[in-house]
């Protein structure tokens, strides 16, 4: 066992230092689990109160609003939250989804509410929770319908100063870090709404645009088959993408990331098509299609059959023009409407559209690239911020970090 550091020691939740105390939430807070008002009775529901349900937690730390909201008449027959109640979703596959409220409030049954009492702080309270989530997942446990009830949340251990001026010092750090992601987001949010307006005014076809079927600008084809067997290599030459790997990180135009990679000789084992760098992907089978997502191959690659290429007469084209006009499209409108939903290259391929000469989709085609460079530049720098507020929380939480000077006697 590694020796404790002089001034921390030991407890179920982690070493912490030795002037912070570990105790059961119930110690120090009352639990309360919410209700739903009867639905059959729709004058329960309106526009007065807010009801919180799982799917208003987990985006933001403060809960200004719900999909769904109460009347005076179902409010009175709720169970109440005041201001900086900490709400945590302890039922479903949600579970450590939270959330603080800034005003009175109700919620349903799958959530935990939390009242501190006054010698803690909410905030504090709820980072740790947030930090822990995971942690406290798991004890739920593997079941159809997982559930963390009353008495065992009330079970799990905190970590905290000794002192609620250090406790809300260190909330009052990782709400500052909050707001500047919370700003980046917003700023991220406008820059993407005017990108918008402008790719609709620049692609808006004018009179002297050519009238071209997609089929006449490039070609579509399907992927392969990817046995089980082939897949889970990393170190090999060539990128097997599967639909899934369009949302990894690094993927939010050209495709460099892959959970699978192959050898050129699987390559021939399996009869795969290898696409050139710059083919557009998309998903051509499932739910996936309404998504809507498309990308760009950076290297040869093969793709999965459920997804489709979109290889581009370079010679007559503007690679990144047509790019950004896939992106004006919805081909999930070319789906069929059978149970598994799916596209066929035919069908795209006599999709007409209205484009213009090359060097007129080049220019085009810049400015809206130019404008896609700064949203990556911002998006990687909000990454970064939520790494770094990720980073407090770990020290701050566990006192690796002490904000307050702790008392000598």
């Amino acid at each position: 066992m590694m020796e404790l550091k002089a001034g921390y020691k030991q407890t179920e939740v982690g070493v912490i230092p030795s002037d912070w105390f570990a105790k059961k939430i119930s110690s120090f807070a009352e639990i309360c689990t919410g209700n739903t008002p009867p639905t059959n009775d729709l004058n329960n529901y309106g526009h007065d109160y807010l009801f919180v349900t799982p799917a208003d937690l987990g985006t933001e730390k403060t809960i200004r609003n719900t999909q769904k909201k109460l009347s005076s008449k179902g409010f009175n027959i709720s169970r109440k939250y005041p201001k900086n109640t900490i709400l945590f979703t302890c039922i479903g596959s949600t579970i450590g989804k939270c959330g603080i409220s800034d005003k009175e409030l109700t919620s349903n049954q799958q959530i935990n509410a939390i009242f501190p009492n006054d010698f803690f702080d909410s905030d504090y309270l709820y980072y740790f929770l947030n930090l822990f989530s995971d942690r406290i997942k798991k004890m739920a446990g593997e079941t159809a319908v997982p559930i963390i009830n009353k008495t065992d949340f009330g079970e799990i251990s905190i970590t905290f100063p000794p002192t609620k001026t250090e406790q809300t010092a260190i909330a009052t750090a990782l709400n500052d870090a909050d707001q500047l992601i919370t700003q980046l987001e917003q700023l991220i949010a406008k820059k993407r709404n005017i990108k918008q307006g402008v790719m609709q005014a620049l692609l808006k076809p004018k009179a002297d645009w050519d009238t071209k079927k997609l089929g006449w600008i490039g070609s579509f084809k399907g992927g392969n088959g990817f046995p089980t067997k082939a897949q889970g290599e990393k170190n090999q030459q060539v990128p097997f993408y599967k639909v899934s790997d369009m949302n990894l990180l690094g993927n939010e135009i050209f495709m460099t990331n892959s959970n699978n990679w192959i050898s050129e000789k699987i390559v021939n084992d399996i009869g795969a098509h290898c696409f050139p760098s710059n083919t557009i992907v998309f998903a051509k089978i499932g739910a996936a299609i309404f998504l809507e997502r498309k990308k760009i191959l950076s290297m040869v690659s093969c793709i999965d059959n459920n997804m489709m290429g979109f290889v581009v007469d370079i010679h007559t084209n503007d690679l990144r023009f047509i790019y950004f006009l896939f992106h004006s499209m919805k081909i999930s409108l070319y789906a069929n409407t059978t149970a598994l939903p799916s596209i066929n290259g035919k069908d795209l391929s006599d999709i007409d559209v209205k484009v213009p000469k090359k060097p007129e989709q080049t220019q085009i085609a810049q400015i809206l690239t130019n404008m896609d460079t700064e949203l990556q530049a911002l998006e990687q720098k909000l990454a970064k911020y939520r790494m770094l507020k990720q980073g407090m929380m770990q020290t701050l939480l566990t006192g690796k970090t002490r904000l307050v000077k702790p008392n000598s006697n």
